[in-house]
Parts: structure tokens; sequence; C-alpha cells
């Protein structure tokens, strides 16, 4: 195997990713330029003692995978290692990690390397006291042999501040193999791109993929951890014309999570002084007669209240902003003769105002937690509206395929090219998956960059025809769609 191909590894840490299909060949920012299908699997200490290379390989390969994420370090090194304070995987018989990448390789299949720093063993443990995590009564967490590490607040700007560095100069040097590795961790310091655990709660980095301008509209979901400069800067995108959605808790903490008390953001349209309300069963937001015609859609012609049931802040509009939706103080909610609502307040629950040349609409509540929660259409239909309608946020992709299919999308740098990718999600049940129902028919209408040569699918492996509407866009109808397809458009 040559050089280039070994050097197709891609360094991340603590990350759940997801997405298509695509044929591999090394090039540049590969990332950037094609659909991938990656697998996430952990290795277990005792697999190494009868690894068997090829039958990991072709698991990949029979599911179409074209990138692998592998754990191969942190709290077990599944490879031969000389660091003091680095635990290895005792079972190892030979260096398993390496012929894994060999063999992925070959198979033209990218691999991803995962480190977990979570915790440590208890070996090295002893050694490193001031590595761990104590509780308010000086207690160590030792969770089958395996230590917390520290994750103290005020460790937090150092880790940032040091991880960011040491970030750099692990990007410098991997950099130095060759522009076409991809670097993928949990921050932006030093990467192509990065991901998220799919349950951890994140801040806003001020390293970011674009630049701030550059996004029609930014959407903070309970961000509350927010330092003064990322406060300033989100404030003056929205004074230069800038689109801004937030939720929840967002900027009340500074950087390293210590409560400031405040609403930091001056562009939300609320004045900085707020009061919090529970999660409590009962609550609701009443959707006014004013609020439906702002808001525009017919979902709400027969719908009056959505459930406040989450934790949020009272707030109060600033002069010139506009309060929509209106709390309603816990009610009864049994017996049924009893459950009803005598009060409705005008604590609004979503905050609209236009500032400088830009617009800012604020749920004070955890409506995307509630969402996920309750899966009310309502709440779904208040964000999309808001975004809509209130924000003026025009879409580049508009459809009415079923709610269980998922669609993304991806751009070539150049422009010769996008591709939509579609997942099917009707074989989840619960936890469980199952084999996808088939969906007919699938239309869906975009705004292509430049103007269309061809679009075909790549599963399919066919042409698929497309009607153009005049006013830029055009609109592909997908006959079948069976787990996953992705439609290529070349411009």
């Amino acid at each position: 195997m040559d050089t280039r191909k070994k050097s197709q590894f891609l360094v991340v840490l603590m990350f759940l990713a997801l997405s298509s299909f695509a044929q591999i060949d090394p090039k540049k920012e590969w990332w950037l330029e094609e659909p991938y299908r990656l697998i996430q699997t952990n290795l277990r200490e005792i697999d190494a003692k009868d690894f068997d290379v090829d039958v990991f390989v072709n698991s990949f390969k029979d599911i179409g995978a074209n990138t692998v994420l592998i754990n191969v370090g942190g709290i077990v090194a599944n490879y031969y290692t000389d660091l003091e304070f680095h635990y290895q995987n005792p079972f190892l018989k030979s260096d398993m990690i390496k012929d894994v990448v060999n063999r992925l390789h070959q198979e033209g299949i990218r691999v991803m390397g995962r480190f977990d720093f979570s915790k440590l063993n208890e070996t090295l443990a002893v050694k490193k006291p001031e590595w761990l995590y104590k509780n308010l009564k000086g207690e160590e967490v030792n969770y089958n042999q395996q230590v917390h590490t520290c994750i103290i607040r005020k460790y937090q700007q150092f880790k940032s501040e040091t991880s960011d560095e040491l970030f750099h100069r692990i990007h410098d040097l991997i950099k130095s193999f060759g522009d076409h590795i991809a670097i993928c961790t949990y921050t932006a310091a030093g990467t192509d791109f990065y991901r998220k655990e799919s349950n951890s709660h994140g801040a806003i980095y001020n390293d970011l993929p674009r630049e701030l301008e550059s996004y029609q509209v930014v959407v903070l979901p309970d961000i509350s951890r927010l330092s003064e400069g990322q406060c300033a800067k989100l404030d003056k995108y929205v004074e230069n014309g800038g689109k801004l959605l937030a939720t929840g808790f967002t900027s009340v903490k500074d950087e390293n999570g210590n409560p400031i008390g405040k609403i930091r953001l001056s562009s939300l349209g609320v004045n900085p002084e707020y009061k919090t309300f529970t999660k409590e069963q009962g609550t609701y937001f009443r959707i006014f007669e004013r609020d439906k015609k702002r808001l525009a859609n017919e979902i709400f012609n027969n719908l009056d209240l959505v459930y406040a049931w989450e934790e949020g802040l009272f707030c109060k509009p600033k002069a010139g902003a506009e309060g929509l939706l209106g709390y309603i103080p816990p009610a009864m909610i049994g017996p049924p003769e009893k459950t009803y609502y005598t009060e409705v307040t005008e604590i609004p629950g979503l905050i609209f105002t236009n500032s400088g040349k830009g617009k800012t609409a604020f749920f004070p509540f955890r409506i995307g937690t509630l969402y996920h929660h309750t899966r009310h259409y309502g709440h779904a239909a208040l964000v999309m509206n808001t975004l809509t309608n209130l924000l003026a946020y025009q879409p580049d992709i508009v459809t009415k395929a079923s709610p269980l299919v998922e669609i993304s999308r991806q751009k070539s740098k150049d422009g010769s090219f996008e591709w939509y990718g579609q997942l099917n999600h009707s074989g989840q049940l619960g936890n469980a998956f199952h084999e996808p129902i088939p969906i007919f028919n699938t239309a869906f209408t975009i705004t292509p960059e430049k103007n269309v040569k061809s679009v075909r699918s790549l599963k399919l492996k066919e042409s698929i025809p497309y009607k153009k509407l005049g006013d830029g866009r055009i609109e592909i109808t997908l006959p079948t769609l069976e787990s996953f397809d992705v439609i290529l458009i070349e411009n």
C-alpha cells in the first residue's frame, strides 16, 4: 500500500455521525465533495483475543459502508504504545488497529479513529489524582475500575485554551502528509469539520466552519454558555442583517457555565432580567388569533394550545418587540371533570423583533427538548413558521415528502455538482430497526447553484426527470426510495 493511502487516517474525538453512500477515490477535501456512509463500532478488549480482520471488514462491505469509525485509544489503547499513562489492551496479540486500517484501505474504505478521555484505568488513576473528577464530598467516581476524569467548571477554560493549541499542532502535523487527509474532532480548532455526540450539549465556538455572516439564519438551541465576545459577535451579525433564532436559556451563563442571571444577547428583543419557571404538568401556551395571522399557516386553524411542559424564562419584551403566545399557569390535570384552565397571561412564549438590519425570534423555553419528548406537531409548526414567516427564511429545498424521509444536501466547492441524500426512516420502530417500507414518488423542489445538466439517482443508477419552474428552481420526483438514495445534480 502506498504512503498516500496509508495516511488517509482520520483523527476523531468523541464523535458520532451518519450519512449516505459513495465510491471512494483519494482526493483533497473529499469530506466536502462526496456523500459518505459511516458506521461506528466499539471494539471490546476481549475482541483482541481472536480478532478476525476479514470478518470485521466484510461486515462493513456487506452494508455498503465507505467510512468506518473505530475506538482506537483513550480508555483503552488497541495498539502497542509506550506512553506511560495510556492503558494498553492486555489482550493484544498483534497490532490490531494497524491490520484493520490496512485491510479497510485495501477495500477503499476510509477509517476514523475514536479517542475517549472521559475515564482512566484505576491502575493509572492512583498515580495521577490531579486528573480525576471529585464530587462535593471529595470522592472519586470509580465505575468497574474506570475512574472518571475531571470536568470541573473552572477547568473548562483551561481545557479550551490548551486543547485548541494542541489541536492546531495536531493539524499541522497531519496536514504535512497531504491536504487530502480530513481531520475531524469534537471542536472546531484545527479541524476540517467537526461533530458532536448525539446526546451532548455543547457551546458555540469562535472557529466556525464558515464566516458567521455567510449564514442566512443562525439557530441557538438553548445555548446557555456564551462568552461576552461570542454574544457581541452574534449581536453584530444581527445588526448587519443576519437572522437569529434562539430558544431556552441562551446566553444566561458564561463560557465556563457560571450563571450570570441575565440574558446577554441584546438583539433578542427582551430585557436582560428574567424569572424562571419549572417543568410542570398542566402548563400551556395559548396561541392567540393575532398569532395565527402572524404565523400564517392553516395548521393553526384548529390549534389553540401547545404544551409549556419544560423549563423556561419569564421575560419582558423591549419597546418595539412583539410578544406572541400567552403563558397559562399550572392547571389541574385530573380528574377529567377538573381538567381545565382559568387564566391566560400575556407573558410571551415567543418574542420577535427587528434589530438593526436583521431580525431575531426567541422562544424563552426549551421548545426543542419539549418536542423531542412529546413529538407534538404544534411545537414543530411554531418553529418552522417562525423561520419562514417571521424571519423570512427562504429554504432552498421544499418538499411534501413523508416526515419519515430525511433529506440532506452537499455542494461541491467549484459548483460543478451538488447532491441530495435521502434516508427512509420507515423501518424504525422505537429502538428497533427493520426493513423500511418503500416510498414512491417523493417530490421536492430545489434551487440549484447553476444551470442543471443532468439529474440521476446513485442508488437506482438511472437518470431522473426534472421540471424547470422558470424562477431558477427545479422540481424532481424520485420514483422509488428504499432504505436510502443520493440524487446527484451536475451543473
